[in-house]
């Protein structure tokens, strides 16, 4: 399957309708805590977005995050979420990114696995990339972070990030841990944390 349908949210409400089981992209909570809680704290406001059947907010909430809003574009999945889930604390929420309709400056974190990655696979990536940090700057309090876990190393994906109005820092994550060595491994990914100037 092309990487083009990540886009399409056609090609996800498809995939949620007949797949759903827990799925983790790149990593799971253990597999990032270490560069995450160094910039988040358990009071913090957080949108976990584009959110799927990860296992990332309940591992969060058993580590003391309580205040986790997940959002996701396909309707199937959310709806499936909340059903799953009715006695829990956490919100779940059906908004498309790059038109999401929080108030300004009401999380303190936004958090993503892969869902930069998704859009970027769609028509107009480039557009859409900057609708939805546009979207992401606007709904984060000053000073609040965004979260991006990727496979773009960042003489690719640092681009998309204004220095106008992101500080951002980058880290690089095997499959199990933080790496400081260089390596040619495929399985290696990258976190970038923006902080909102």
């Amino acid at each position: 399957m092309a990487s083009a349908q990540y886009g399409r949210s056609e090609y996800w409400e498809e995939r949620y309708l007949h797949k759903k089981e827990t799925y983790d992209w790149y990593h799971h909570w253990d597999g990032i805590k270490d560069i995450i809680t160094q910039f988040i704290l358990p009071t913090h406001n957080i949108l976990h977005a584009g959110c799927g059947t990860s296992s990332l907010p309940f591992e969060m909430q058993a580590a003391g995050y309580s205040k986790i809003v997940n959002m996701d574009n396909s309707n199937i999945l959310i709806e499936d979420m909340k059903q799953a889930n009715e006695a829990g604390t956490m919100q779940w929420d059906h908004k498309d990114i790059r038109t999401m309709n929080y108030p300004d400056k009401s999380f303190d974190v936004v958090l993503e696995k892969g869902l930069l990655d998704s859009v970027l696979c769609g028509d107009r990536s480039r557009i859409m990339s900057q609708r939805m940090l546009s979207q992401i700057y606007r709904v984060l309090v000053d000073g609040g972070v965004y979260i991006s876990v990727t496979h773009s190393p960042p003489e690719i994906r640092k681009s998309y990030f204004d220095e106008r109005y992101w500080a951002v820092k980058d880290f690089k994550i095997s499959m199990m841990r933080i790496s400081s060595l260089k390596t040619d491994d495929e399985k290696i990914h990258y976190v970038y944390v923006c902080s909102k100037r």
